[in-house]
């Protein structure tokens, strides 16, 4: 796999701009029950070479992170999931006061997204103020005063963003505390951040030479101008809850790991309560072992799909920002857990990287 790897680099670093990628994957019956990390390249286009310690954007990855926070809130009788945003901010979101929270993390909350739109528009903001820091409130302001979609299904940043508001609410703290006092520290994912603004400024000092980069790559249009631009540099505040995390390979197996098997970390309850998954397609509520074969399935801040190569289900999460992607799975029937992710916001070099990487689990376990 490791020559497949730096292969896949050499091949398509020109026209995708990646630099690097890394590939972690752990299962009972492969190396001794252990993860093995492949990475591939370097950090930057004049950096060091990619690690296990390289730290990547992990995007929508993070909100699997928010809804850990919310079930254990719910758990300790704090929220519950069927609360209103009317019982939280009665004076203000008047579009929104009847949705439920569990609406906001299964995406069935109408909200639109503050995120449509051109993605170059936004990389102009940034580079004309670097360290822009939109508040919560700034992002959902944005789309406060626009009608719910007439979707029964529809994926939105803004649901994120509005759930972390109200986590900050609820406990009177910032969600980097939550995240990090629920999870961070007892799970001792210890290169997992937060990112509230500037990368450099919010990681650990002796974590920053791990820091990639991220080139971004406009595929849609006409504007292309910031083909290739280094974000890393760039404000990640407009993410917020919905997409704000940083971290490694390693960190992002294990949390994935504990997530599904763990009986300590969630309740039984509250992990049937994160798979109770809603049909993408359809907005129908679907029992989790029951997910029909072509269909795409949305829990609370998870996926689920039966993998069409595997041929059994999988839950997971991918996530993009704008000079990263990546995406986290676990596969129930093999115990098999596996993280991928790739310096560039190019979907070909994202979509042949993770070709390359279900044809190894292919071969090697089904």
């Amino acid at each position: 796999m490791q020559k497949e790897f730096i292969d896949f680099i050499q091949q398509h670093s020109f026209e995708t701009g990646i630099t690097g990628a890394s590939f972690t994957i752990q299962c009972p019956t492969y190396h001794n029950g252990k993860e093995i990390t492949y990475n591939a390249g370097h950090q930057s286009k004049n950096g060091k070479p990619v690690t296990n310690k390289s730290l990547y954007q992990i995007g929508s990855l993070s909100k699997s992170f928010l809804v850990v926070v919310v079930l254990q809130l719910e758990e300790e009788g704090l929220l519950n999931l069927e609360d209103k945003v009317a019982q939280f901010f009665p004076h203000d979101f008047k579009k929104w006061q009847d949705i439920s929270i569990k609406k906001l993390l299964n995406m069935t909350s109408k909200i639109p997204s503050f995120t449509d739109g051109n993605d170059s528009d936004v990389i102009l903001e940034l580079i004309a103020d670097p360290i822009l820091n939109y508040s919560s409130q700034d992002i959902l302001n944005l789309v406060k005063d626009k009608e719910l979609n007439n979707l029964n299904w529809e994926y939105s940043n803004t649901n994120y963003v509005l759930a972390g508001k109200i986590i900050e609410k609820v406990t009177g703290n910032k969600l980097s505390t939550e995240i990090q006092s629920r999870i961070l520290i007892p799970l001792h994912l210890k290169s997992t951040y937060y990112i509230k603004s500037i990368p450099k400024i919010d990681i650990m000092f002796h974590d920053l030479e791990n820091l990639m980069s991220g080139y971004f790559y406009e595929l849609e249009g006409s504007e292309k101008k910031f083909n290739g631009l280094d974000i890393i540099n760039l404000s990640m505040s407009r993410l917020k809850a919905a997409g704000s995390l940083i971290s490694n390979s390693s960190d992002i197996n294990f949390f994935i790991r504990t997530l599904f098997e763990s009986k300590n970390f969630l309740s039984r309850k509250q992990q049937k309560k994160l798979i109770t998954m809603i049909d993408q397609a359809t907005g129908d509520e679907l029992k989790s072992t029951s997910i029909p074969e072509n269909s795409l399935a949305y829990g609370l801040g998870i996926e689920a799909k039966h993998h069409p190569k595997f041929k059994t289900l999988v839950y997971g999460h991918t996530g993009g920002t704008f000079g990263f992607q990546s995406a986290m799975w676990y596969i129930p029937d093999k115990k098999l857990s596996y993280y991928f992710a790739l310096n560039t916001s190019h979907e070909e070099a994202y979509n042949k990287l993770e070709l390359l990487v279900e044809e190894y689990i292919v071969q090697r376990f089904f």
